[in-house]
């Protein structure tokens, strides 16, 4: 169902070598499978696209479990820490995303429910972030909330397969964010974002 499933980080535009990837979590009391979702992006002004199934094999996520989705796990685990191959999900049908900002979904693939989108953009970055946001991921503040902002140099910029350090019960972690941004959509359909 729409929410049983959140993203919570995104590597939209990675470093040379590295890998895209965007994490996801079991946001449910359910233990869901990953062929059951197919993933799909569109740039912000598109309509959407046709999603891909992530995998015909069973891959199980447990409540409160977080999985990367990726291409390649030694794009991602090069040059920041990682957790096991448990917590990867390699995938060919990994669209590609645009390093402007656009959309990022998840559906259901039996009937292409939608359970999952998120706008994410290169501007959610905090000021003076390195090389303008390249290899730095965005994470997701609060599972309860769309807030979203740069990964913590701590973690080298990127945090695969784990807890965000942005969403640790830390207020100094949110009191350092120069910039955390509120997307939101208004009556007409327009897309706006708040900063704080």
């Amino acid at each position: 169902e729409k929410g049983d499933v959140l993203f919570t980080e995104i590597m939209f535009a990675p470093a040379t070598g590295m890998s895209e990837f965007v994490e996801v979590v079991n946001h449910s009391n359910k233990v869901l499978d990953l062929s059951d979702f197919t993933f799909a992006t569109r740039k912000p002004d598109a309509a959407p696209l046709v999603g891909k199934r992530l995998t015909t094999k069973h891959s199980l996520l447990f409540p409160g479990e977080y999985k990367v989705l990726t291409k390649k796990m030694e794009g991602v685990c090069g040059s920041i820490p990682c957790p096991g191959e448990e917590s990867f999900l390699i995938t060919s049908s990994l669209a590609a995303m645009n390093n402007s900002g656009g959309w990022i979904s998840l559906y259901r693939f039996s009937d292409s429910t939608l359970v999952e989108e998120v706008f994410y953009s290169p501007d959610f970055h905090v000021e003076g972030v390195p090389n303008k946001g390249t290899g730095v991921s965005l994470e997701r503040l609060s599972l309860e909330e769309d807030k979203w902002t740069s990964a913590s140099p701590a973690t080298g910029y990127a945090s695969p397969g784990r807890e965000n350090q942005t969403m640790m019960a830390n207020e100094d972690v949110l009191l350092d964010a120069e910039k955390i941004c509120y997307p939101y959509l208004d009556e007409s359909g327009s897309w706006h974002v708040y900063y704080t």
